[in-house]
């Protein structure tokens, strides 16, 4: 059985797949034909006669019919550009993900975010650019403000956690209602949010993109929302409707947004959302850190053990849902 690991040809720091990660499966996994493809054409190549094919999504070739591959695992949580008709409807393909793995430095980053807010980091920073020592804008504290973050996977989850150690009031948005963790303190559906939005401070979008929620972020939400109410993205641009975000944002229906995705991506530079003084733009590498590929050929392992034994892969993906 022969896996094919699909990456970049360059060299980049935060996704470096290394000899050592390599040597790692095949340790665990002496039968597996483990093969590293490296550019376009070379992965187009190794991908011919691959039962597997793991790798970023955008590395990740397009699968026709005439292919053997009956599995693809992608080192990301989405799996939005994997997931193409012909995919969705091959019944013989499975699709599984890495849920799990960037819960530390995207729930980090958006620490780093709120507290960047707060704090007036921004401007401050721009103002020792300019060798300017002036201190008149008032900061905020995080310190018992009430968030919602829609999205209780391992990413809400340990945002959530870190949360709780200023004392916030934290409300979770789930799919369907269940018995909510210690560290939230009430659990809420997309039905019944409405209710606890009035009084948010910051809503925290931890959802991965999916069709049902396009653009579900819009004026009618916004309006439920009050004007101190922050967003905070790190799901998928796609989620927001980006014109109702803007005019929300220059009618001050909203308070802020503290963006780490956009619609589209990169952000065109004449985006008004550029050169807003409440928002906060990262691009797209809240997920980014030294240990991602360590926790990624973990989370391979652990699904490579499940799919040899005929077990259901612990990251297996629904293909109708998108995760």
């Amino acid at each position: 059985m022969k896996l094919l690991i699909a990456m970049r040809e360059e060299f980049e720091w935060s996704h470096a797949l290394e000899d050592r990660h390599v040597e790692q499966i095949k340790k665990m996994f002496p039968d597996l034909n483990v093969v590293v493809g490296r550019g376009e054409e070379v992965i187009q190549k190794e991908a011919r006669d691959a039962d597997i094919i793991a790798g970023y999504p955008v590395r990740i070739p397009p699968i026709t019919q005439n292919m053997p591959v009956k599995w693809i695992h992608s080192f990301s949580a989405g799996v939005d550009r994997v997931l193409t008709p012909e995919i969705k409807a091959n019944d013989d393909i499975i699709v599984s993900n890495s849920s799990g793995i960037h819960a530390i430095p995207i729930s980090e980053h958006i620490l780093g975010l709120l507290l960047s807010f707060n704090k007036n980091f921004p401007t401050l920073n721009k103002r020792q650019k300019n060798h300017v020592w002036k201190r008149e804008e008032p900061t905020r504290e995080l310190h018992h403000k009430t968030i919602v973050v829609f999205g209780l996977g391992a990413i809400g989850n340990e945002t959530a956690k870190l949360l709780k150690a200023f004392n916030c009031t934290v409300y979770g948005v789930v799919r369907t209602l269940r018995k909510k963790p210690e560290y939230i303190d009430g659990l809420f559906t997309m039905e019944t949010v409405q209710d606890i939005l009035p009084t948010s401070d910051y809503v925290i979008i931890c959802l991965p993109g999916s069709p049902e929620i396009t653009g579900s972020f819009n004026t009618r939400l916004f309006s439920k929302m009050n004007p101190r109410t922050v967003i905070v993205n790190i799901g998928r641009g796609t989620i927001i409707n980006q014109d109702d975000l803007i005019e929300a944002l220059v009618n001050k229906t909203i308070g802020g947004a503290l963006l780490d995705v956009t619609s589209p991506e990169p952000l065109p530079a004449n985006s008004p959302l550029w050169d807003m003084e409440n928002v906060i733009i990262t691009p797209h590498c809240a997920g980014s850190s030294p240990n991602s590929m360590d926790r990624a050929i973990d989370r391979l392992c652990l699904n490579i053990e499940a799919f040899l034994k005929n077990e259901k892969l612990p990251n297996l993906v629904d293909k109708e849902l998108g995760y």
